[in-house]
């Protein structure tokens, strides 16, 4: 399906190119190029593109899951933001996926080289890097969510820094982090 678009849960959007296939009493769909966009209104998302995709769904359960893509955010007062690795997941209450799980539709494959536990919703980031509006930079592992019409970040030892040309800085390390 080129151009296939779908919001998951109001969790993330997913878009791209995505090959469909039935096997047993399960829809299989795998892609690449794939973008999740997790949005709070027009000036504020988190987006993976051109990622590869997996997805199982069946007798009301539906697992995915979206790795290897480009990680682009905007959140106001961020700037240079990057990241190094992009994890998204969702499975629905009931649904799970055994480590090791291959998905094949005609010539793409896509594997889960982790299982999927029930009720997941996650978009992990590793290796998070961010200034915030030219005073601190940030770095770390972060999961984001969107909660309503906000999205919520969390992370555990996380790295703030705050440095006065290159002899006088002042950082907090392994430091809890919220951002709404």
């Amino acid at each position: 399906v080129t151009g296939f678009a779908a919001d998951v849960a109001d969790f993330v959007s997913l878009s791209g190119d995505i090959g469909f296939n039935k096997s047993g009493t399960e829809i299989i769909a795998v892609g690449s190029d794939v973008t999740a966009s997790l949005a709070a209104g027009s000036a504020v998302n988190v987006r993976l593109s051109n990622a590869d995709f997996g997805l199982m769904a069946g007798d009301g359960k539906t697992a995915l899951e979206l790795k290897n893509g480009s990680f682009s955010a905007t959140i106001g007062g961020l700037l240079d933001i990057t990241a190094e690795a992009v994890l998204v997941r969702y499975a629905s209450a009931g649904a799970s996926i055994a480590a090791n799980t291959t998905l094949t539709v005609g010539s793409t494959s896509y594997t889960f080289v982790d299982g999927i536990a029930a009720g997941t919703v996650a978009m992990e980031v590793t290796g998070f890097k961010a200034d915030v509006a030219g005073f601190v930079s940030l770095s770390g592992d972060l999961g984001f969510k969107k909660s309503g019409s906000d999205i919520i970040a969390v992370g555990l030892d996380v790295t703030a820094s705050l440095a006065a040309g290159g002899a006088v800085s002042v950082t907090l390390a392994d430091a809890d982090f919220g951002l709404k």
